[in-house]
């Protein structure tokens, strides 16, 4: 016969199943009327996720999840059914969203959270904010490369895609007149529907100054030199593609290209798409190079152009580095970023110059920040972890922050990046090896106090990365601080919501 200590909680599910708050023993006990079994989660008093001390309060909403009053904890724990991982949410205090000793829990069916306070005397109120659909869609004569139908919580960004033209055509613009591409929606606040829209465009293969000059001839090239080598400006009066390979060059109509700089406007100087290994070897841990001509007459498109350079399918969903170069000089200049889609890193920009994609981990000391440097090798025989973690938690203090993420089973190592730069930069990392089983942790020191940081995580198999986790965003709390803040990806009634009191 199944045994309880002090009973203060219970509650029955759609099923009939019956959960119980042990109290005494720290645990939740559940009744599965089907089976007529007993089974229990926690039984360890402790201040872990998914240890509890004194819970008191529990309530299983319509969906399955389980909500649990930690209340010595001073705390809200939740179990989330599509997970099956515990988060928590609240510290001790008498402010919004702060507990002290919740008793009770409740969840409306709008998904409002209500939660019962003894020590504060009050009732507080979590009300959710939505998420909102994205969808993205193609028109006749092309395809989305990338999630077309995305489920994304008030404030985030979408993943990135890029709209394809099939042979013959080109990207135009979005029906909402964007013309990014690849495309993010920064900050979502309702929901998006876009399609792309395409036109003909003409091709040229290994382009060259006697094919230039026909087009030119024809009309389809507008140059305001008295001869083709010499204008100033040209306009691209029809979609051009100029492609080498694999690699290519995307122009859109009524694009004009316009020189600077002093010298001669021969079209070789930009047209030229160069895939030489003499920019690889110049710059570290490139993986690809592309050369759009001469750079130094400083030619600059009234448009963005956009630009494809085909890499190996072992970086397949990473995010890629660009890098500029003006020719003549040795220094590069990282530009823009790249998502690997079907093997293929596609960026844009408005100028001509030699373009390096790289693979860039490597990260620099700062205060006193662990790092890890990681040299790609291209002889890398070891296979690629398949598996991806999904980065759930973070709980950051004001010099510290812990992350908590679901292992992969098909590697012990991991490699953790956080920047305080921007989502994509890679500025710090920290290899570690964890457990392929269970709710992993890290905790990463010495960050600075009230700063805002993106972190994720990946799993590493030797000399071979593994996909990214997505990336969660998070300030650390002001400099003497004791407080502890907690960000969740999938609660986004606690994350992105307002207490209110009753």
């Amino acid at each position: 016969m199944t045994k309880f200590g002090v009973v203060y909680g219970i509650d029955v599910d759609n099923k009939g199943d019956i959960y119980v708050a042990d109290t005494w023993n720290n645990r939740i006990q559940i009744y599965d009327v089907s089976a007529g079994t007993w089974s229990a989660m926690g039984g360890v008093e402790g201040s872990e996720v998914g240890q509890f001390d004194w819970p008191e309060g529990i309530e299983v909403d319509s969906y399955g999840n389980i909500y649990v009053a930690d209340t010595d904890n001073n705390r809200i724990q939740k179990y989330d059914i599509g997970t099956s991982t515990w988060s928590a949410i609240g510290s001790e205090g008498e402010g919004l969203g702060q507990f002290k000793n919740p008793t009770k829990v409740r969840v409306d069916s709008s998904g409002n959270i209500y939660v019962l306070e003894r020590g504060n005397h009050r009732v507080q109120k979590l009300t959710p904010l939505p998420s909102y659909l994205v969808n993205y869609a193609a028109q006749e004569n092309g395809f989305i490369q990338g999630d077309t139908t995305q489920s994304i919580f008030h404030g985030h960004d979408s993943t990135s895609v890029v709209a394809v033209g099939n042979s013959g055509y080109a990207f135009l613009e979005w029906s909402d007149g964007s013309i990014d591409n690849p495309r993010v929606d920064i900050g979502v606040t309702g929901d998006i529907s876009v399609s792309a829209g395409f036109t003909s465009t003409k091709t040229i293969t290994n382009p060259n100054t006697n094919v230039l000059r026909r087009e030119i001839q024809n009309g389809s090239i507008t140059s305001d030199g008295d001869n083709p080598a010499n204008g100033e400006n040209y306009i691209f009066n029809i979609n051009y593609t100029f492609q080498v390979g694999n690699a290519s060059v995307v122009i859109p109509a009524e694009t004009t290209a316009t020189k600077t700089d002093g010298g001669a406007f021969n079209l070789t100087t930009w047209v030229t798409i160069d895939q030489t290994d003499e920019t690889k070897d110049n710059l570290a841990n490139s993986l690809a190079a592309i050369k759009v001509g001469v750079p130094n007459i400083n030619l600059t498109f009234s448009q963005p152009i956009t630009i494809t350079v085909p890499v190996s399918s072992s970086y397949e969903g990473k995010t890629l580095d660009i890098y500029t170069q003006q020719e003549g000089s040795s220094d590069w200049t990282k530009e823009t970023t790249c998502l690997v889609i079907n093997s293929n890193c596609t960026f844009q920009t408005n100028h001509a110059t030699i373009f390096g994609v790289v693979d860039n981990p490597q990260v620099q000391t700062n205060n006193s920040v662990p790092v890890f440097y990681y040299i790609p090798d291209h002889n890398c025989y070891s296979s690629r972890p398949q598996s991806i973690s999904d980065l759930f938690q973070v709980d950051a203090s004001s010099s510290k922050v812990k992350i908590f993420f679901t292992p992969q089973n098909d590697t012990s190592d991991y490699f953790i990046s956080f920047s305080s730069k921007n989502k994509n930069a890679e500025e710090h990392g920290e290899k570690v090896t964890l457990l392929r089983e269970g709710v992993q942790s890290h905790t990463i020191y010495n960050l600075k106090p009230n700063t805002t940081y993106y972190v994720k995580v990946r799993g590493q198999n030797g000399c071979m990365p593994g996909g990214w986790s997505t990336i969660m965003k998070f300030k650390t709390a002001p400099k003497n601080s004791k407080k502890i803040i907690k960000y969740y990806k999938y609660l986004k009634m606690f994350k992105l919501s307002k207490w209110v009191i009753q």
